[in-house]
C-alpha cells in the first residue's frame, strides 16, 4: 500500500528445498539466510537474485558470514598444529528516497568451489525533490593457519575491500568475489565502476603475515566528494603472490587518494606512503599498484586544473623506501617528492624490492615541487651517504627526476629541471672505505629568473668510475635576479688530500661542469660563459716516501662578462 512504481523480487535457494517468490506492490522486501556455524557439507550452495525499480523508497540490506576449517571449529582458539580456519564476511546496505531507483543484484555461495562467495550489483538512481541515495558495501576475508609440528610457517591474512556513496544521481556497478577453501591460494576481488553526483569512496585494507619476519600491510583509499565524479577501482588480493589495485578517478570538486604499504622479509623492510588532495578544481587520477612481501610497484598519472578564480590547488606527497639491517650491513634508501600546484600534468613511477629501488617523477605544473633521495649504505668496512634534492617554487616549472639504487652501494640520479621563479638544487655525498674517503657537495640557487638545470649523478663503490657527475646550467635574470652555484669535490687517503672547487654568482650564464673519481684519480672541469663572478681551483697535499708536495691554484673573474674554462686533474704517482 502506498507504493509507487513496480517492485519485483526473485529468490532461489539450492542445497535445501528450493523456494522462489515474486513480490509486487510492497515497499519493503526482506530476505534472510542463516548458515550453520560449523563447516557445512561439501555440496552447500545458495544464491539470491533481486530486481527493484521504484520511484518511492528502497531499503536493501544484506549480511553474510561463513567460517570453515579443517579441524574442530568448537575448540578454537588456539589452532592445533596443521589446522586452518577461513572466514568470509559481507555487509551491504542501500537506502534511496525521493527519486527513481533501479537495483539489480545477484549473490551466491558455493562452499565446494572457488570463489566461494560472489556478488554482482547494479544501481541506477536519479533524485527527485531533495532526494538522495546512500550505499555502503564491504567484503572481508580472514584466514589463520597453524604450522605443522616441524614447521614455523604460521599464516594469517585479513583483507577488507569496500565502497561508500552518497549521491543525488548515479549509475554504478560493483562486483565481489571471495575464496578461502583453497589452502594454497586464497583471494578477494572487489571492483566498483560509478559515475554520478555527490560523494564516493572505495578502498582496500590488507595484511598478511607468514612466520615472524615475513609480512605485508597495504591500505589504499580513493575519494571524490561535493561534485560530479567518475570512479573505477579494482582491488585484487591473492595470497600468492600479491595484492593489486587499479584506480581511475575523476572529480570536479574535491578528490583525495591515500595509500600506505609495508612489506617485511628477514631484515628487509619495504615502505611506500602517498597522499593527494585536489580541491576546488578538476582532478584526474589513474594508478596501478602491485604489492607483496618482497615487491612494491606503483604507476600513476595526475592531471589537475584549478577551478573558478584560480583559488583551487592540488597537493601530493609520496615516499618510497627500502631498509635492511644485519650485524655487518645497513641499507636505508628513501626517494620522495612533494608538490603543491594550481595546474599539473604529472607521471610517477615507484618500485622497490629487497635489492633495488627506483623512483621517477615527470611533471609540468604551476606552483611548487621538490623531489630527491636520502641514502645511507654500510657494507662491511665501507659506508656511503648521499642526499640530493631538486626544488622549483613560485612559478611555472617542468621537472624530470629519476632515482635508482641497487645493492652493493650504487646510487644514480638524473635531474632535468626548469623554472621561471626560484630553483634550488642541493646534493651531498660522503663515502668512506678503509683509509680512504671522498666527498662531493653541490648547491645551486636561481631566483627571479629563468633557470634550466640538468644533472647526471652516479656513485658506485664497486665499478669505475666510482663517482661521475655531469651538470649543465642555463640562467637568465629577470628584475634583480641572480644565480649562485658552488661545487666541491674532494678525496683523502693515507698520504694524500685533494680538494677541488668551482663557484659562480651570475645574472646570465651558460655553464657545464664535469666531475669524475676513479680509484685514486680525480678530474674536475668547468666551462662557463656569463655575466657576474666565477672562480675555480684546487688544493692538493701529498706525502710520498719522505717528500711533501703541496699545490694551491685558484682562478677568478669578477664583476662583468666572462668566458671561463678550466680543467683540474690528479693522479696518484705510480
Amino acid at each position: 500500500e502506498g507504493a509507487g512504481g513496480m517492485l519485483k523480487n526473485v529468490v532461489t535457494v539450492t542445497g535445501t528445498p528450493p523456494q522462489g517468490a515474486d513480490v509486487t506492490g510492497y515497499d519493503t522486501v526482506e530476505i534472510e539466510v542463516l548458515a550453520r556455524t560449523i563447516e557445512p557439507s561439501q555440496q552447500t550452495a545458495f544464491y539470491v537474485v533481486t530486481e527493484v525499480k521504484t520511484d518511492g523508497t528502497v531499503i536493501e540490506n544484506e549480511q553474510f558470514g561463513w567460517m570453515t576449517g579443517n579441524g574442530n571449529m568448537l575448540n578454537n582458539p588456539p589452532l592445533a598444529p596443521g589446522e586452518a580456519v577461513g572466514e568470509i564476511k559481507y555487509d551491504d546496505k542501500m537506502i534511496s528516497s525521493n527519486g527513481t531507483t533501479e537495483l539489480g543484484k545477484s549473490s551466491g555461495v558455493l562452499t565446494f568451489v572457488m570463489p566461494n562467495f560472489a556478488v554482482i550489483k547494479d544501481i541506477g538512481y536519479k533524485s527527485g525533490d531533495m532526494g538522495s541515495l546512500s550505499s555502503t558495501e564491504q567484503a572481508g576475508m580472514r584466514y589463520s593457519g597453524a604450522s605443522p609440528p616441524l614447521s614455523t610457517s604460521n599464516t594469517s591474512e585479513d583483507v577488507n575491500a569496500y565502497s561508500k556513496m552518497t549521491v543525488t544521481d548515479v549509475n554504478a556497478t560493483t562486483e565481489t568475489e571471495v575464496g578461502i577453501t583453497d589452502t594454497e591460494e586464497r583471494d578477494l576481488r572487489y571492483g566498483i565502476n560509478a559515475e554520478g553526483t555527490g560523494s564516493v569512496s572505495a578502498g582496500i585494507d590488507a595484511s598478511a603475515r607468514e612466520k615472524v619476519d615475513r609480512g605485508m600491510s597495504y591500505e589504499d583509499k580513493s575519494t571524490a566528494c561535493g561534485g560530479n565524479f567518475s570512479l573505477e577501482q579494482n582491488a585484487d588480493y591473492t595470497s600468492k603472490p600479491s595484492t593489486s589495485t587499479s584506480t581511475d578517478l575523476k572529480g570536479d570538486n574535491t578528490v583525495v587518494v591515500e595509500g600506505q604499504f609495508r612489506g617485511e622479509r628477514g631484515g628487509t623492510s619495504l615502505l611506500h606512503n602517498d597522499k593527494m588532495i585536489g580541491s576546488d578544481g578538476t582532478t584526474e587520477f589513474e594508478q596501478e599498484v602491485d604489492a607483496s612481501k618482497t615487491n612494491f610497484e606503483a604507476d600513476k598519472s595526475i592531471g589537475y586544473e584549478s577551478g573558478i578564480m584560480g583559488m583551487g590547488s592540488l597537493s601530493h606527497d609520496e615516499q618510497v623506501s627500502m631498509q635492511y639491517s644485519s650485524k655487518t650491513k645497513c641499507r636505508d634508501v628513501n626517494a620522495h617528492s612533494t608538490m603543491v600546484v594550481t595546474d599539473a600534468t604529472t607521471e610517477i613511477k615507484a618500485k622497490t624490492t629487497t635489492s633495488r629501488l627506483h623512483y621517477e617523477i615527470n611533471t609540468e605544473s604551476k606552483g611548487s615541487v621538490s623531489a630527491g633521495v636520502d641514502a645511507f649504505i654500510k657494507e662491511g668496512r665501507g659506508d656511503i651517504s648521499y642526499k640530493g634534492k631538486s626544488i622549483a617554487s613560485g612559478g611555472n616549472f617542468t621537472l624530470e627526476n629519476d632515482v635508482y639504487y641497487k645493492t652493493r652501494s650504487y646510487v644514480s640520479t638524473t635531474t632535468d629541471l626548469k623554472g621561471d621563479k626560484t630553483v634550488v638544487e642541493d646534493g651531498q655525498l660522503g663515502w668512506g672505505s678503509g683509509t680512504g674517503n671522498l666527498k662531493y657537495d653541490d648547491k645551486m640557487i636561481g631566483s627571479d629568473g629563468t633557470t634550466e638545470f640538468n644533472k647526471d649523478f652516479d656513485a658506485d663503490t664497486g665499478t669505475a668510475p666510482n663517482l661521475a657527475v655531469e651538470k649543465s646550467i642555463g640562467y637568465k635574470s629577470s628584475d634583480m635576479g641572480s644565480l649562485s652555484q658552488s661545487e666541491h669535490v674532494g678525496m683523502c687517503y693515507s698520504n694524500a688530500s685533494v680538494d677541488v672547487h668551482g663557484k659562480m654568482v651570475a645574472t646570465v650564464t651558460n655553464a657545464t661542469t664535469e666531475t669524475e673519481i676513479t680509484g685514486k684519480s680525480l678530474h674536475y672541469g668547468i666551462d662557463a660563459e656569463g655575466n657576474g663572478t666565477v672562480s675555480a681551483g684546487a688544493d692538493v697535499s701529498v706525502v710520498d716516501e719522505g717528500a711533501d708536495i703541496t699545490c694551491k691554484d685558484d682562478s677568478n673573474a669578477y664583476g662583468g662578462s666572462f668566458a671561463f674554462q678550466k680543467e683540474i686533474g690528479y693522479k696518484k704517482p705510480p
